[in-house]
C-alpha cells in the first residue's frame, strides 16, 4: 500500500506539470509561443528507380530533410526511452533568400522498417532553430515539438552556445498510453528550460539531426550552417554505437543544398553544409 502510494503521489506531481504544459519550464527564457511557419518533421527518404532507399557514401541513407545519425529498433530491436546530445549553436551565413537549419535530439520519426517501407509517424524533439531571412537578417530561438502538434517556442539562444538537450520518458514508459517524457535543454550557465509533457511515443528510435525544416510548401532551402558538431548518448550517457553504413543519413534537399555526416569518434560526429550539388567531404570533430 506504501508503494502505491507513493507512486500515485509521483503520478500527480508529474501529471499536475504536464497540464501545465509549455508554462512549466525554469529559467530566463520568454514565455513560450506556438510557431506555424515551420515544422520538423518525420524523415524523407529518398529512392532508386527500383523503389530501393538511395544511399551515398559509405552506404548512408539519402533523405530531402534529414542529415546524421538514427539508431532504429529494426537494427537494434531495443525500444528507445531517453537520448541526448551536446551542441554548439552554429552560426548561420546569408546566401540567397529565406533559408533554415534546425538541430534536436529526439525519439521516433524514423523508418520503421529496413526498407523505410513503413515510417514512424512519431516524434517528440527538442532542438534548436539558426534561421536566415531573405534580407539577411538571422534568427536563433529553442524549441520542442511533440508530432503532430506545432512547434513551441521556448527562448533564444545566441550562436557559439554550448547546448545540452535532453529526453527520457519518466512515467508509463512501457505503455503506448499515458506516458509523460521530461525535456530538458541547459548551456553553460544552467537550466535554459524544462518541461514534462505527455506523449504516446513508438519509442523506435533515438536521432540526432541537422534538418532542413518544412513549411506549408514542403522541405525548406537549407541554410549555410557551415559545421556542426554532434555529441550524441543514450541513457544513462551510454555512447549509441554509430557508423555510416548502418545508421548514418545525408541530406539533399528540393533546393540542392546537402549536409553531410562525418564518421563518429570519441567526440561525437560533424554535419557539413554544401552548396550542392555534389555533397560536401566532412571530417570527424
Amino acid at each position: 500500500m506504501k508503494r502505491f502510494f507513493v507512486a500515485a503521489k509521483q503520478l500527480a506531481v508529474l501529471v499536475g506539470v504536464a497540464a501545465i504544459g509549455a508554462s512549466a519550464y525554469q529559467g530566463d527564457a520568454p514565455a513560450p509561443s506556438r510557431a506555424s511557419h515551420i515544422r520538423h518533421a518525420p524523415v524523407q527518404v529518398h529512392r532508386n528507380d527500383d523503389g530501393s532507399l538511395a544511399r551515398g557514401r559509405n552506404l548512408a541513407v539519402e533523405t530531402g530533410n534529414w542529415a546524421g545519425y538514427a539508431v532504429a529498433n529494426f537494427e537494434t530491436h531495443l525500444t528507445y526511452t531517453a537520448a541526448e546530445a551536446t551542441w554548439t549553436v552554429p552560426t548561420v551565413t546569408f546566401t540567397s533568400g529565406a533559408q533554415y537549419s534546425s538541430t534536436w535530439v529526439g525519439i521516433g520519426g524514423f523508418c520503421a522498417n529496413t526498407r523505410c517501407t513503413r515510417g514512424d509517424h512519431t516524434l517528440i524533439q527538442l532542438g534548436t532553430e539558426q534561421d536566415v531571412a531573405a534580407d539577411g537578417t538571422t534568427t536563433y530561438f529553442s524549441w520542442y515539438e511533440l508530432l503532430p502538434a506545432f512547434p513551441v517556442e521556448m527562448g533564444a539562444v545566441a550562436p557559439g552556445d554550448v547546448i545540452t538537450a535532453s529526453l527520457r520518458c519518466v512515467f508509463l514508459c512501457a505503455s503506448k498510453r499515458g506516458q509523460l517524457w521530461e525535456l530538458t535543454m541547459s548551456n553553460q550557465a544552467g537550466v535554459l528550460w524544462s518541461v514534462v509533457v505527455p506523449y504516446a511515443s513508438s519509442r523506435l528510435s533515438a536521432d540526432w539531426i541537422e534538418e532542413a525544416p518544412s513549411g506549408p510548401g514542403g522541405i525548406l532551402p537549407l541554410a549555410d550552417f557551415g559545421t556542426v558538431t554532434i555529441d550524441p548518448d543514450l541513457a544513462s550517457e551510454a555512447t549509441p554505437s554509430l557508423s555510416l553504413a548502418t545508421n548514418g543519413i545525408f541530406m539533399v534537399d528540393p533546393a540542392g543544398q546537402t549536409a553531410t555526416p562525418s564518421d563518429p569518434d570519441s567526440l561525437g560526429f560533424n554535419v557539413c553544409w554544401g552548396p550542392g550539388p555534389g555533397l560536401v567531404a566532412c571530417s570527424p570533430p
